[in-house]
């Protein structure tokens, strides 16, 4: 598993709790690239709008919720999710 940030530290994004969330490797760097992202209530959402298809293993992935900790302060903020979406062009 690997921390992974929601926005971007290169694009100032904070390291606050509610900032990142962890993935494995793979789907890290898909979500850095710009191929996977996040809804409002942390539904995973693809990019399939791109010059080349996403790759199977990540289209599965689409509408499915992301597991977030009990604890509130942890839960991954909109204001990063909706950064990020607009980062990438979602």
């Amino acid at each position: 598993m690997e921390a992974a940030h929601i926005y971007p530290k290169e694009e100032q994004g904070p390291d606050d709790l509610r900032n990142g969330f962890a993935l494995c490797k793979y789907h890290h760097w898909a979500f850095d690239t710009g191929w996977l992202a996040l809804t409002d209530d942390l539904r995973i959402l693809v990019k399939k709008d791109s010059e080349v298809e996403p790759p199977e293993s990540l289209i599965s992935l689409e509408n499915e919720k992301i597991k977030i900790p009990d604890n509130s302060i942890l839960k991954p903020h909109v204001k990063f999710i909706r950064a990020h979406r607009e980062l990438h062009g979602f």
